[in-house]
């Protein structure tokens, strides 16, 4: 895999929907995993190590084709597709189980404290790079090949074979060009026509008669053309580097034989622009990705098919092509193998990832739709927080959006008739927080009344001081705790 800078993570998004809409609270979101049936961080309902939570079909955001979103801004650098399922043997019965994965690179960086502003007449110095964290999502128990197979409609992730896109049959733009006709009778322009030679052909041409001049070759050659046939008209061509060589250019406006159709590219990213040259249906090419679909794009790269004439490159970008009128390949690279991207795929929040698949335990009585999602880094995280602190300090308080529960702070078990008049006090019952917990303080907030109280306590001193506390079932919180650890991110910790 080639090794490149991965851009820093700017958004985040969540990784399934709730229902048929975007998720947009977090509280959705640990509601639902409370639910799961196991697949808890860090450990799994076995005792045993597990890196990551379980979104299964008892937290109500996974059904059959389920989409999996990508969860910030970062780079595919690989991914494994089954063909099918494979099969578990226990005795006499087969458990099906998903090995498809995709692994996303991500960088987080401390944001940059604001530039002095220069002197007059100064140029301002360029940003001092800022301490970046790499860690990594990973998407597991993914579709089978088999099932997209099955279900056409269904859509395909951009980073298969690299992210490579091809023109659909529905786009409409017209390929045109100059016909080259046969000498009758003296009248080049009255003969039969013998081919349509497609925008950017170069026409090396010999005698000249009434504005005709007789072909002598093409290129690109035409099969249907032999050297030295026929004859095409002047002023429907432009000068070449050579004296008897012409192009065809955008003067010629006869219909290809038969009609061929493909999409326009453009000057520059609208539509009003000038068209550059088409690309012929079926042609395969890379484009830019800025995460917004249904837009122009870079055209970055021909994969397979000849544009109708040749582009050059300006700066690496051959143009601006309509995104609405390009399909995903609809095959992966390879299937039943791990395959690493040669050059990573940049993804924003949110991009299709793929789809949830099947998995069965011994025990299930049939398959069930499940996603595995975990977040690590094989950096140094304590390193990277303890470099976050300062600027997190400096913070609004607006911006200040998680609550940290130190280790051993009591939890008290709520009990009936705790109330703002009557509240909990820390020699009531309680259990010991075992780790630093942190909570999002709008999930806090989005709690109903009568889970709310605040309470005067004194921190770190005889100085008494305001606090919004907040209390639950202690079953609550140990249930919340378990399961959506892993998710909120083990690299908070």
């Amino acid at each position: 895999m080639t090794e490149t800078t991965t851009s820093k993570v700017e958004k985040w998004a969540y990784p399934l929907k709730v229902g048929t809409v975007e998720a947009t609270d977090p509280q959705q979101f640990y509601k639902a995993l409370a639910k799961a049936k196991d697949g808890y961080y860090p450990l799994g309902a076995n005792g045993l190590w597990h890196g990551g939570v379980h979104f299964d079909e008892d937290t109500g955001l996974v059904k059959d084709l389920t989409e999996v979103r990508c969860i910030a801004d970062g780079e595919v650098v690989a991914y494994r597709i089954d063909e099918a399922y494979p099969k578990s043997d226990f005795g006499s019965s087969h458990s099906v189980f998903s090995t498809g994965f995709v692994l996303v690179k991500h960088r987080l960086e401390v944001p940059a404290p604001p530039a002095p502003a220069p002197a007059p007449g100064v140029q301002p110095a360029a940003a001092a790079p800022q301490p970046s964290l790499t860690f990594f999502s990973l998407y597991m128990h993914l579709l089978d090949w088999q099932t997209y197979n099955e279900t056409p409609a269904l859509g395909r992730p951009a980073f298969w074979s690299g992210g490579t896109w091809q023109v659909k049959s529905t786009a409409k733009d017209e390929i045109l060009g100059l016909r080259v006709r046969q000498e009758q009778k003296g009248k080049p322009g009255y003969g039969t026509v013998l081919a349509v030679l497609p925008r950017g052909t170069i026409v090396e041409t010999g005698e000249e008669d009434h504005g005709w001049l007789k072909v002598v070759s093409v290129t690109p050659a035409d099969a249907s053309l032999p050297p030295g046939t026929g004859w095409v008209f002047k002023k429907e061509m432009t000068a070449g580097t050579t004296p008897n060589s012409y192009v065809i250019g955008s003067a010629a406006k006869d219909a290809m034989t038969p009609p061929q159709k493909g999409l326009a590219v453009h000057a520059a990213a609208n539509q009003s622009s000038a068209t550059t040259s088409i690309l012929p249906i079926g042609t395969q090419v890379k484009i830019g990705n800025d995460g917004t679909s249904g837009k122009y794009q870079k055209l970055l790269e021909i994969v397979s098919g000849n544009p109708r004439p040749a582009l050059t490159a300006a700066n690496g970008v051959l143009g601006y092509i309509w995104e609405g009128l390009l399909e995903t390949k609809s095959e992966p690279a390879e299937k039943n193998a791990v395959h690493v991207l040669e050059r990573p795929f940049p993804v924003k929040a949110g991009s299709l990832i793929g789809h949830v698949g099947k998995y069965q335990n011994h025990s299930d009585p049939a398959p069930k739709n499940l996603l595995h999602l975990e977040v690590f880094s094989c950096e140094d995280v304590k390193v990277f927080t303890e470099l976050s602190k300062p600027k997190a300090a400096s913070l609004p308080a607006k911006e200040k959006t998680l609550l940290k529960i130190p280790k051993d702070s009591p939890l008290i078990t709520h009990v009936q008739g705790m109330s703002a008049t009557n509240p909990p006090k820390v020699t009531d019952a309680h259990k010991k927080v075992g780790f630093d917990y942190l909570v999002p303080v709008g999930v806090l907030e989005a709690l109903p009344a009568d889970k709310k109280i605040k309470v005067p306590i004194v921190m770190g001193g005889p100085r008494p001081t305001r606090f919004g506390g907040v209390w639950m079932d202690y079953s609550e919180m140990r249930r919340a705790t378990k399961s959506t650890a892993g998710l909120r991110s083990r690299i908070s910790r």
